[in-house]
C-alpha cells in the first residue's frame, strides 16, 4: 500500500477558524472575533472492529493511526498494515493488519544519555513551535528529538494523539527511537508512558507533572520520566541516570 509520507500539505486542511465573540474588558463591550480549533470526530476500525473513538483535528489523520495503532501494540512494524483508507465524510478509518503475536513490554535498554541542558532547550522549542497553539491556544504539541535537534513535531486537541502522531511518522520513516527523546505539552498519566515503552523511547520529557501511577510504570520498565519542566529546572520522576547535568 501506498504510505503518507509526513509532509503532507497541511494548509489544505481547516485546523482552525475565525468566530465572532463579544469582548468584556476593563474598558467596557465590543463585538470581536476570535480563533478556534477546528473539532473532528474520529472512528478507528481495526479488522471491521471499533477499536477507538476520539477528538482530533483534520490533518495528519494516517500519522495518527499509525501512530495509535503502533502505540498500543496493535501493529509492530509498518509492514503489519495491509490497508488504510480515510473516509473525511463519514469521520472513520478504516483498517486492515496483519494477526501478529503483541510485542513486548520489557524493561528499556541502558545506555542512553542526554543533558539537563538539552532537555530545556527542548522544552523551549516546543513551547513555540506551533503556530496553531499560537494562534488559538487550543492544541497540544509532541516533538521528537535527537540530543538538542528537533526532528519533527506535530500538534492536536488531544495530548494522546498529538504523540501518536509524532511516533505514526517515527514509525513510517524508520526511525530507531532507542537514542531519542519525545516530548509532550500535556500531563503524562499511564497510557503515555505505555507509549513511549512501546514504542522503544528511553526519555519521556512534559512540562506538566505525571501521575502517580505513571511514576511507578516508568521505574518498572526503565523509561525516563521528567516533567514539570519551567524556568530552567525540572523534575525527574525515574530513572535519573540518563540525565547530566
Amino acid at each position: 500500500m501506498t504510505r503518507p509520507s509526513g509532509d503532507s500539505d497541511r494548509r489544505r486542511i481547516e485546523t482552525s477558524r475565525s468566530v465572532p465573540i463579544t469582548r468584556l474588558d476593563a474598558s467596557g463591550v465590543t463585538e470581536s472575533s476570535d480563533e478556534v480549533v477546528v473539532e473532528n470526530q474520529l472512528t478507528i476500525v481495526v479488522n471491521d472492529r471499533v477499536v477507538a473513538s476520539q477528538l482530533c483535528l483534520a490533518s495528519d489523520i494516517e500519522l495518527l493511526v499509525y501512530g495509535y495503532l503502533w502505540s498500543e501494540g496493535v501493529i509492530q512494524s509498518a509492514d503489519d498494515v495491509v490497508s488504510l483508507d480515510v473516509d473525511t465524510d463519514a469521520g472513520a478509518v478504516s483498517v486492515r493488519v496483519r494477526s501478529r503475536a503483541a510485542g513486548k513490554t520489557g524493561s528499556l535498554p541502558d545506555g542512553f544519555r542526554v543533558s539537563a541542558a538539552d532537555i530545556l532547550a527542548l522544552m523551549g522549542e516546543l513551547e513555540t513551535i506551533s503556530s496553531l497553539h499560537a494562534a488559538t491556544s487550543g492544541v497540544h504539541s509532541a516533538l521528537l528529538a535527537r540530543g538538542r535537534e528537533v526532528l519533527f513535531s506535530y500538534d492536536d486537541i488531544g495530548r494522546h494523539n498529538a504523540l501518536d502522531k509524532v511516533l505514526g511518522r517515527a514509525l513510517l520513516d524508520g526511525i530507531d527511537l532507542a537514542d531519542k527523546i519525545l516530548l509532550s505539552s500535556g500531563r503524562l498519566p499511564t497510557e503515555q508512558i505505555m507509549k513511549a515503552v512501546r514504542t522503544g523511547a528511553p526519555i519521556l520529557v512534559s512540562r506538566a507533572r505525571p501521575t502517580d501511577a505513571a511514576i511507578e510504570l516508568a521505574k518498572r520498565h526503565n523509561l525516563t520520566l521528567v516533567g514539570y519542566v519551567r524556568r530552567g529546572a525540572m523534575h525527574v520522576y525515574a530513572h535519573p541516570e540518563r540525565i547530566s547535568g
